[in-house]
């Protein structure tokens, strides 16, 4: 059953005032996503989840959040779509695209045998609990995987592929990060004068872990640099 309203209010504002950590993917991160979307449906909170900027920060800069409200006419699995929306989104428009494009600056040819044509059949007709189990995932995989490693290989924690971002951000990076959220191009294309610089301050003074929203506003200013040095060379 369903948590009484304000019960989930209680752990929302204890989970909102943890503290920041410089450390890479903390608990405190992660809770803080998770109850970020905890009042939308099924596959809007997975979207939630997975995005850069959560919708609350879209409006501090300006931008009007896409809506999650409204949820696919389907009886299937809410695992089903969350898998369906990550290999066609996650996997397709950003994973994919990043994994090929590091590999060919270094003129290697990247092949991912889990993405087999007949891998990815077979795993599409597993029923759900072969896939999630309670709170383990990928559990054919893993059952599979005993025949052949030793256990200890089978469960150890994941690595991850992220860097201490938030760190960087307020070291080593500081300087340059302050320098392009101070691009007026960003307020050109759409976001809010002194937004992106008010994140940055909070940021830095450990008030909140920021660090994926202002990466894209990085991303973003560094772009919208490039775009005007294009037309010049033009």
């Amino acid at each position: 059953a369903a948590l009484p309203a304000w019960l989930r209010k209680l752990i929302r504002r204890a989970v909102e005032a943890l503290p920041p950590s410089d450390k890479k993917v903390t608990l405190s991160f992660l809770l803080k996503r998770f109850v970020s979307g905890a009042e939308m449906p099924g596959l809007a909170r997975h979207r939630i989840w997975v995005s850069n900027i959560a919708p609350p920060l879209l409006e501090r800069l300006g931008i009007q959040p896409a809506s999650f409200a409204s949820e696919p006419a389907t009886s299937d699995p809410l695992l089903d779509l969350v898998q369906r929306w990550d290999l066609e989104v996650s996997l397709a428009e950003g994973l994919l695209t990043k994994a090929d494009r590091a590999s060919m600056s270094a003129a290697l040819e990247l092949r991912a045998p889990f993405l087999d044509e007949a891998v990815m059949q077979f795993a599409a007709t597993l029923p759900v609990n072969e896939r999630v189990r309670r709170f383990e995932t990928k559990s054919f995989l893993k059952r599979y995987a005993l025949r052949h490693l030793p256990r200890d290989i089978v469960f150890r924690r994941k690595r991850g592929l992220s860097v201490p971002l938030g760190r960087w951000l307020r070291g080593p990076l500081r300087e340059w990060a302050e320098a392009a959220l101070n691009n007026p191009k960003l307020s050109n294309a759409g976001i809010r004068d002194g937004a992106a610089q008010e994140l940055f301050v909070e940021h830095c003074a450990h008030k909140a872990d920021h660090a994926r929203a202002l990466w894209t506003l990085l991303v973003l200013s560094e772009w919208l640099d490039w775009v005007a040095e294009q037309k010049v060379a033009r």
